[in-house]
């Protein structure tokens, strides 16, 4: 304004002369107000002044500030609503930064994490700031600030203030914060160390703090977000990034911190897990603390009360990707027992099979075999017999699965035979159930199926119910190819009611969507609709993408056959991990043109499917874009385009 304050007048009599005076409405930004609102002696003079500047009509303010609410008795109107202004989106943030830098390079992945590091703030601009000054490149940046942290969020000025610092600006308003919330020390250091905040926080924050008068917390909680320290979302309480990372780094989470953390993991994980008919739901809001906790406590000392949560949350195949690091930390402590550590090395083979990487469960099994055979570690030796027969039957399974069916047969065969000889029933069962599932792929009907039964009858003599709804659903499988459909449709229905009995979630869906593909083949679309969607759901719930995606696309083809190519083409490209691609030649409608589907997925065995179907023999394929980031997925499709001309 470039205001001028005569002798005998003050600076607010000035301002009031020339509000009153103005013809045009005017506009003051008043940016980090909690400065002046916490730091004063006396907060009503602020209140005086704001309510002055207020009081006239064609004034308008806008202030920022670390607050739950305005400053005064005036009725603010909060930007972004309760939760205050909302982090950008991550193609804002990206757009804002390149603009800053002068830059039209796409080093996405790099940029992206930088960007997510900094949670969508605009605290983005000091670090695009930094890059057009140093122009040190996405990767050396990156690894600045995974050194340095908010340290990096400065403007170079000598003589740093809350206004050229971010480090300095977070440190007084936790020394303001201190002023007034006795509990600070208390909370904060517990709180920061979650990466996922406190989901429910409401509902948890009294059993996490058991040592503090419950009360005493949910009012140090309600003067922290007073504060801006933490915040609101949904019913989750969280740090903005780079806050969250300077309170770990000032103030870090001790070791009475840690036990206390994960006394009340291990608690919830006991009432929130397999057993529990919401478990994997609840547990996945707070997935990322788990494993943080558990990662921690085990590192230091194997607990019992930590392994059996440990179990629990890696029972769950959705949390495979993530929980695996679980595994290893386990497996790799030294307070356990050879044949425990035997048992956590086959659960990581099982997590690495499943999520795709199957050589590093073969070298898991390697590594198994080698501790096995080493004459200094001790086991009784029908147990180290019975782990090195385990060896062979998850090798199997990893040779089944890559289609090398022979030498799979062979291995399972041998096994099979040992399992016999030492009167283990069970090993015995599921060797011919897998040699069965072998036959069924090598479209052997009649001998998977003498497999299968076998394996049932000896799954049901020694009362493995969950063995038997597999044969059972192997079985039904067999009659669904063999085009028998209502034998097929009994023993796929009493395989799902089983698998539902025992909370697998894996079986059930795989009944569902068997089910669907014979009600489609029967014609019975509406049904087949039913069966295929739940499918889906269950897929999704468990992480099964590839699972997700076939039956996206067998509700895609139900829709083709029912003429409804506009549905179906719906269905058949909004599938945001598979590729699916429609070719449509010449002036043919979409009926009779065909369907190219392609579908890549490194979620269970890391192989990709690709088929090519529907299509008029003289016409042909174009694949004009494919997106699959599996090599397995090029070979695949590069076979669906020779099947479709």
């Amino acid at each position: 304004m470039k205001l001028q304050v005569p002798e005998g007048k003050t600076g607010l009599e000035v301002l009031e002369i020339y509000l009153a005076l103005s013809q045009w409405p005017i506009l003051i930004a008043l940016d980090n107000f909690e400065t002046p609102w916490n730091s004063t002696g006396n907060q009503s003079e602020v209140i005086n002044f704001i309510d002055q500047l207020l009081d006239h009509s064609n004034l308008f303010v806008i202030l920022t500030m670390r607050a739950g609410s305005g400053p005064g008795n005036k009725h603010w109107i909060k930007l972004g609503g309760n939760a205050g202004l909302p982090r950008l989106e991550l193609n804002e943030t990206r757009h804002m930064f390149l603009s800053l830098v002068h830059s039209q390079r796409d080093d996405s992945k790099q940029l992206d994490w930088i960007l997510n590091e900094l949670d969508g703030m605009p605290l983005a601009v000091l670090i695009a700031q930094l890059e057009k000054l140093l122009n040190l490149g996405l990767k050396q940046l990156g690894d600045l600030w995974r050194k340095h942290k908010t340290e990096m969020l400065k403007n170079g000025t000598q003589n740093e203030t809350r206004l050229t610092s971010v480090n300095v600006s977070i440190e007084l308003s936790l020394q303001m914060a201190k002023k007034h919330i006795l509990e600070c020390n208390r909370l904060l250091p517990v709180l920061s160390y979650l990466p996922n905040g406190l989901p429910g926080w409401s509902q948890h924050i009294e059993e996490l703090f058991q040592e503090d008068d419950s009360l005493t917390v949910v009012m140090s909680i309600k003067k922290l977000l007073d504060f801006a320290l933490v915040y609101q979302e949904s019913d989750t309480l969280k740090f903005v990034l780079p806050i969250r990372e300077y309170i770990q780094r000032e103030y870090p989470a001790e070791r009475k911190h840690l036990n206390g953390i994960g006394a009340f993991y291990v608690n919830f994980v006991k009432k929130s897990g397999p057993k529990s008919s919401n478990g994997q739901n609840i547990l996945e809001r707070h997935l990322g603390n788990i494993v943080k906790i558990l990662s921690d406590q085990l590192t230091a000392k194997i607990n019992d009360g930590y392994l059996e949560a440990c179990t629990s949350v890696v029972a769950y195949e959705k949390f495979y990707p993530i929980t695996v690091s679980l595994i290893d930390i386990v497996a790799k402590n030294k307070e356990l027992n050879h044949g425990e550590r035997i048992e956590w090395m086959l659960r990581k083979v099982n997590v690495k099979h499943w999520i795709g990487k199957n050589g590093e469960a073969k070298e898991e099994i390697r590594k198994m075999q080698v501790l096995l055979e080493d004459d200094t570690y001790i086991l009784p030796l029908n147990l180290k017999m019975r782990y090195h027969l385990r060896c062979f039957q998850e090798l199997a399974k990893i040779l089944y699965l890559e289609d090398e069916y022979s030498e799979a047969k062979t291995l399972l065969l041998k096994t099979e035979s040992f399992f016999e000889q030492t009167g283990d029933r069970l090993g015995q069962a599921q060797c011919m159930q897998s040699l069965g599932d072998i036959c069924m792929m090598e479209n052997d009907y009649s001998e998977a199926r003498t497999m299968l039964l076998n394996a049932n009858i000896v799954f049901e003599q020694i009362g493995n119910q969950l063995g038997q709804a597999q044969c059972l659903q192997s079985l039904g499988d067999i009659c669904r190819m063999e085009n028998n459909y209502s034998e097929a449709r009994t023993m796929l229905s009493d395989a799902k009611a089983t698998f539902e009995q025992f909370g697998n979630q894996l079986g059930s869906a795989q009944c569902l969507q068997s089910l669907g593909v014979i009600c489609g083949m029967k014609n019975n679309y509406s049904e087949a609709r039913s069966f295929l969607s739940g499918a889906k759901v269950a897929y999704e719930q468990i992480g099964d993408q590839l699972g997700e995606a076939q039956c996206q696309w067998s509700l895609g083809d139900i829709y083709r056959m029912e003429n409804d190519t506009s549905e179906a083409r719906a269905m058949l490209l909004v599938h945001p991990v598979t590729q699916y691609l429609f070719i449509i030649t010449d002036s043919d409608s979409d009926r009779d043109s065909g369907f190219a589907l392609a579908i890549g997925s490194g979620c269970n065995s890391g192989f990709a499917l690709a088929i090519a179907s529907g299509c008029n023999k003289k016409k042909t394929f174009k694949f004009v874009r494919v997106r699959l980031g599996l090599d397995a997925a090029g070979g695949c499709l590069r076979e669906a385009q020779q099947v479709s001309g």
